[in-house]
């Protein structure tokens, strides 16, 4: 049985779950609740954090209008998207007809010219439109190790956007 405690916070893990107390009051949670709540608190966002290189796809939309698409599928409803940046982490989007809580799980598909990617995704942040989404398979052992598929979508908007500050348009 694992244990972890702080000032009045209690926790005790064992196979069936997760049972949290704070002073006299108590609740447990099975495993898959315990598993949504940690996916929950790895991905709050205390300041800003990242590290790595974001494109902003917004100042490509008008060039890439048609070999462009970004779609949200969320318990088997697909909403449309516009992607606002894009690391090989995550991505901050504009869905203005999305509902679903913060950490919940869904499939972001992003297609740019003949290049699909499907990422399995955990929303971090929703402010009025906007949703901040972590690519659940980008980290492995602590490391990044972006999904394979990611990797030609992510290099032909990052050529495409350094193409254009290079030339002064962007």
């Amino acid at each position: 049985m694992s244990k972890f405690a702080l000032q009045d916070l209690n926790c005790s893990a064992d196979e069936e779950g997760v049972q949290i107390a704070i002073g006299n009051a108590a609740t447990r949670l099975n495993v898959r609740d315990a598993v949504a709540l940690g996916r929950y608190l790895t991905n709050l966002n205390f300041g800003e954090q990242r590290t790595g290189f974001r494109v902003p796809v917004e100042l490509l939309l008008n060039e890439l209008k048609a070999s462009l698409s970004s779609t949200l599928v969320y318990k088997g409803t697909i909403y449309d998207a516009v992607p606002i940046d894009l690391s090989l982490t995550g991505i901050l989007v504009k869905a203005s007809k999305f509902e679903a809580p913060v950490g919940a799980e869904l499939t972001t598909r992003l297609i740019v010219e003949d290049h699909l990617a499907k990422l399995r995704s955990t929303i971090v942040r929703i402010d009025g439109s906007l949703v901040a989404l972590h690519f659940s398979e980008c980290m492995e052992g602590g490391e990044l190790n972006p999904p394979p598929q990611l990797g030609p979508v992510f290099s032909r908007l990052e050529r495409i956007y350094l193409n254009r500050r290079r030339q002064g348009l962007g």
